[in-house]
């Protein structure tokens, strides 16, 4: 018996080493931006530079940012979607780069660039009204640009609210994927190119990381710039290494893909409500996205 199993163990050690090298491939290729990015910052803010003098540039005066400060607990409060449209659009011009932090309960992000709400609020109002929504959306990316809060990284508000926009524009029909279906509604497709499938795996109010989300490595990432990539970065024949089937509940799902014999890109995936959502791309070279 136990000589029967041991190739079987084998072959799942295997394919564990085999997606384990691919993320630590991805994450040294990855690991630079954010080290650089901060570096940056400090250096520009200088050695003695503190968390606060980070979060708020020295030009904005201690009255600008006590009201921005107001306002994004006046819009934690709120319910009503014409209020909350009102209430960004009056103050998203002159706050839109004012770090904020809230304390009690709120329904929206609780710390971020006052900009930032943007996101929130317009998931709120396509509830009810998606063209509203894409408004305030084409609002906040006419303002002037701004990083966009990401925890130890930061983002262009432009590139963020276009991945936001196409999201939001996908065709609210979508496929579902439940995990026992994978190899046969995902991989086959996949391993056939046919990388459009990815579009079905993708909810109105999330977006595709590119990078490395568990360490908040990365930025959110238009689904169709995520199959340009993975168009380019696959040029050749494509394998698919599908993880191991274990007993008890999978919480995400590694399909690590190779194009002629070589690691090129991993997909993580997440069962949400039963169906398949892609939820990052790793990938080893940024460069190709620009």
């Amino acid at each position: 018996m136990d000589k029967q199993q041991q190739p079987q163990q084998s072959r799942k050690k295997n394919i564990i080493f085999a997606i384990a090298a691919v993320v630590a491939v991805i994450v040294v290729g990855l690991i630079a931006y954010p080290i650089l990015s901060k570096i940056k910052n400090e250096q520009a803010l200088g050695d003695g530079a503190s968390q606060d003098q980070f979060q708020t540039t020295p030009e904005l005066s201690s009255a600008l940012q006590a009201e921005c400060q107001q306002s994004a607990l006046k819009i934690s409060k709120m319910s009503d979607i014409d209020e909350l449209e009102n209430e960004y659009r009056a103050f998203a011009e002159s706050c839109r780069e004012v770090y904020f932090a809230i304390d009690g309960e709120s329904s929206f992000r609780k710390e971020g660039m006052y900009g930032d709400l943007v996101v929130d609020i317009a998931h709120a109002i396509a509830k009810s009204d998606k063209q509203k929504a894409l408004e305030l959306f084409k609002f906040a990316k006419s303002l002037q640009p701004w990083e966009f809060y990401l925890g130890p990284v930061s983002c262009d508000s432009h590139h963020v609210i276009d991945a936001y926009v196409e999201s939001l524009e996908l065709p609210t029909e979508r496929q579902c994927i439940k995990i026992s279906e994978y190899k046969e509604k995902l991989s086959t497709p996949l391993v056939n190119k046919r990388y459009d499938v990815l579009k079905a795996l993708v909810s109105s109010e999330e977006v595709v990381w590119m990078g490395q989300p568990e360490s908040d490595v990365g930025c959110p990432e238009k689904i169709s710039e995520v199959i340009q990539v993975m168009q380019k970065l696959t040029p050749g024949p494509i394998t698919i290494e599908e993880p191991p089937q274990e007993g008890g509940e999978i919480t995400d799902l590694i399909l690590a893909i190779k194009s002629n014999g070589e690691d090129r890109v991993a997909l993580i995936l997440r069962p949400v409500n039963d169906c398949l959502q892609l939820r990052s791309l790793l990938v080893s070279n940024l460069e190709v996205s620009e």
